[in-house]
């Protein structure tokens, strides 16, 4: 992650929710930023909803086959 540059991004998209650890350190690095996360699980985005429900309300979460097009010019 130490090789990441945001450069004149304007949003930060992931694909993959997991447990969300990555996500928080995205967030550390690199506060005040747009955040996408893009899981196709949505019983991955439950678990990590139940354990850090923090995490999700500080980012922008698609699950499933949600189209993140909106999100990008």
């Amino acid at each position: 992650m130490d090789q990441f540059k945001l450069g004149r991004a304007s949003l930060i998209a992931v694909c993959g929710l997991g447990l969300g650890y990555h996500v928080e350190e995205l967030l550390s690095r690199h506060p005040g930023e747009h955040i996408l996360v893009i899981e196709r699980d949505a019983e991955v985005a439950r678990i990590a909803g139940s354990l850090k429900p923090e995490l999700l309300q500080k980012v922008h979460l698609l699950v499933g086959g949600a189209d993140p097009s909106p999100f990008f010019e």
